[in-house]
């Protein structure tokens, strides 16, 4: 009886030990996904039929877009436009730069004309990922410094470019994912090692 107690006693300690690291490893987990969702979701700049972009030090808005609805076709042509005219703003007053970065990727500049008020650029993203466009205006009189307007577009649709390795938003899905499974691993794995204890102890 003394031996079947002291094993009871041991078995009862065990499992209380394991259910503790069972929880430590599901909180884990789950904040591993938590945080790679975050992670991965605040990479991805919200697109809506007309974004508006600010430059923060001067002032300077803009509302942008890109063709088709905001969902450009890598390897076809888009037709890309910040408009001022909302904001008051003159466009003939600027000149422009406009370049476009693709992660991990050499810039590029692309030329732009202005019509109504609207600096227009056409462009063809070559491939699907993640693209940087920054548009800067430069006062063509006074002294005042020049604007950046800066927008994230993602490219889904089209031509898929040679895979160069994973960036934030690749590295935060991956994330998500593998925390994703940890949860239920552990979850499957507890529960069938209670299972099993109450068989024994039956």
């Amino acid at each position: 009886m003394i031996g079947i107690s002291y094993r009871m006693t041991i078995r009862t300690q065990a499992m209380g030990v394991y259910r503790y690291m069972s929880k430590k490893l599901i909180l884990m987990s789950a904040s591993i996904f938590i945080l790679s969702m975050v992670g991965s979701l605040g990479y991805i700049q919200v697109t809506r039929a007309h974004s508006g972009v600010e430059d923060p030090n001067t002032g300077i808005e803009a509302s942008f877009h890109v063709t088709p609805d905001h969902s450009p076709i890598a390897g076809s042509e888009s037709v890309i436009s910040f408009d001022f005219s909302k904001y008051g703003i003159k466009a003939d007053d600027f000149t422009y730069q406009l370049t476009i970065k693709k992660v991990r990727e050499k810039e590029a500049v692309v030329s732009t004309e202005i019509s109504s008020n609207v600096v227009i650029a056409r462009y063809t993203f070559p491939s699907q990922g993640l693209y940087t466009l920054t548009l800067t205006a430069t006062p063509k009189e006074g002294s005042s410094k020049p604007s950046v307007l800066t927008y994230n577009q993602r490219v889904s649709r089209g031509e898929v470019g040679e895979h160069t390795g994973f960036g934030s938003f690749e590295l935060g899905v991956l994330g998500a994912t593998l925390g994703f499974v940890g949860i239920v691993l552990v979850l499957t794995f507890s529960q069938k090692r209670i299972k099993h204890t109450k068989k024994k102890d039956m």
